[in-house]
Formats: C-alpha cells, structure tokens, sequence
C-alpha cells in the first residue's frame, strides 16, 4: 500500500508476526531500525547491487549513511525463515 505522506509500506514475505520499524524516511546520514528481535540487514542500491550489510541486535540500531550517495534504496531484513522489505530514500 501507499500512504501518500510516508510512501510504501514494508512488505511481510511470512504469516509471523515481524516487527521492524526504519526511521527517518528519507533519511540523510543516519537510519535508525527498531527490531523485535536480532536479524541481518542488508542494503541495495537501484541497480541491486548490495551497498551495505550488518547486524542488527534486538532494539534501537542506528546505521550510518554517510557514505552512500543521495537516492533510492532497498532494505532486506532477514529474521530466521522471515524475510521483510521496504525501501529507503537517502537525501544529502
């Protein structure tokens, strides 16, 4: 779904309940995820190439962006057999 002042909604790829949340959006040097539980991240650029991977502990995480350039990302949350997307939009 589009919410018209936020964008697009994380997608789900699983019936478990999955509870991550990104903060800002658009987001300039710093991103802030909350997680309900310890997974792996990774970040994707438009044309899919992997520009950033870690590990996130179970509460507030905070990712430096520093060094990724201004537009259109892809975030792949990995939670066991869970998998959840969304996407992120640096700004300078």
């Amino acid at each position: 779904t589009v919410n018209p002042c936020l964008g697009l909604s994380p997608v789900v790829l699983d019936s478990a309940r999955t509870d991550i949340r990104i903060y800002p959006n658009p987001a300039t040097n710093k991103l802030f995820i909350e997680t309900s539980a310890a997974c792996d991240i990774q970040i994707y650029n438009i044309s899919g190439q992997l520009v950033l991977q870690t590990n996130l502990q179970q509460g507030k995480n905070e990712l430096n962006l520093a060094l990724l350039n201004a537009g259109m990302y892809s975030i792949k949350a990995n939670l066991g057999a869970t998998a959840w997307y969304s996407k992120l939009i640096k700004v300078e």
